[in-house]
């Protein structure tokens, strides 16, 4: 029986592990977080969850490459997180990359990737729309109550009532209807918003459809910005996307209003918005991603008392590994008999 070989480049548990190599009995599931740890020296607390390593050694970056170029010379799958940018060169039997996110980085960050017969998928299915969706909601109310204010009179023992706002009636901006977007909808509904959103194949305003009060075309983005209290970037990272939230746009939404990212970093001009925090132009942001990560320390963002930071972990929840593997093993199911696969990014369109 040939094998195939199964290279698993995210943060599981051994159970994890066993439960991909039980898909087949074709299948050699080998871990290599150890590996790519060294040679890309990345912190060894991300990304999170990581608990029950099933390596714990640490090797040196020389050490690391040396080890990972053994397993990638032997991989026809890969299930991951990054990916070194001269993947292909090193990795001659690659057929198949499983990316862990939603989104589609690996495109741009892997040398020909784009170019290449090698088949890519994303892990976009509920299990992570609906902690996003959740988080969203989360720093909607904060940011609403002003929660951050509350904590600091916390640690200063200093009692302040102070008027708050609430979601109701509000109107709720989503930029970009994929799942994740309509399981934010689907939440702020119940607290009564009025909700907009955009979609790249909306060719006119719609009313009361896929669980919004009015769909946009693409196009229409600047009008939403103006109307909405609250706007949520849920759209992938493409060069169409890249930059698209700067100047203009932060200055055409309200100064009261909101911007939650739970998309990708790049996405919004950082620096503008920073800019924006600072003089005023809208009233906060909540900001799960970002330009660099991990954000540099030196980073303005971190100090601004009207901004809600983490460190892109809006989808991850106490079960994200097994649905996660869950997820991958059915790819890998379908993958085997040939039947469709979930996920599988449009490389030419990017998502």
């Amino acid at each position: 029986m040939q094998k195939r070989n199964v290279l698993v480049l995210v943060p599981v548990e051994e159970t994890d592990m066993k439960s991909i190599a039980s898909v087949d009995p074709s299948i050699e599931a080998i871990y290599g977080m150890e590996e790519i740890r060294a040679e890309q020296e990345i912190d060894p607390i991300l990304p999170p969850p990581l608990e029950n390593p099933i390596r714990k050694q640490r090797l040196t970056r020389d050490q690391g490459t040396i080890a990972f170029d053994r397993l990638l010379e032997t991989a026809e799958i890969i299930f991951c997180w990054r990916l070194p940018s001269d993947l292909l060169a090193r990795a001659p039997r690659l057929k198949w990359i499983q990316a862990s996110g939603a989104g589609f980085d690996i495109l741009d960050k892997v040398a020909g990737l784009r170019e290449s017969n090698i088949m890519l998928t994303s892990a976009s299915g509920n299990f992570r729309a609906v902690p996003v969706a959740e988080y969203a909601l989360c720093v909607m109310l904060m940011l609403a109550k002003k929660a951050m204010r509350f904590m600091e009179n916390k640690k200063a023992h200093h009692w302040e009532p102070f008027v708050k706002c609430q979601l109701e009636g509000k109107v709720l901006g989503i930029v970009g209807l994929g799942r994740i977007g309509k399981e934010i909808a689907k939440r702020a509904k119940s607290f009564d918003m009025k909700v907009l959103a955009t979609k790249g194949s909306a060719q006119y305003r719609l009313k009361d459809v896929e669980g919004v009060d009015e769909l946009l075309p693409a196009n229409e983005l600047h009008q939403m910005l103006a109307e909405s209290d609250y706007v949520v970037l849920s759209l992938p990272l493409t060069d169409r996307n890249r930059g698209l939230i700067g100047e203009k746009e932060l200055r055409l939404m309200k100064s009261t209003s909101y911007l939650i990212n739970v998309a990708r970093g790049p996405i919004v001009q950082q620096n503008v918005l920073t800019t924006a925090l600072k003089e005023g132009w809208i009233a906060g942001a909540a900001l799960d991603v970002f330009e660099t990560e991990p954000l540099p320390s030196e980073s303005e963002l971190w100090d601004l008392p009207n901004v809600i930071l983490t460190p892109h972990t809006a989808g991850h929840s106490e079960n994200h590994s097994t649905f996660l593997t869950e997820f991958f093993c059915e790819n890998l199911r379908r993958y085997i008999t040939g039947n469709q696969m979930m996920g599988v990014v449009d490389k030419i369109k990017g998502y």
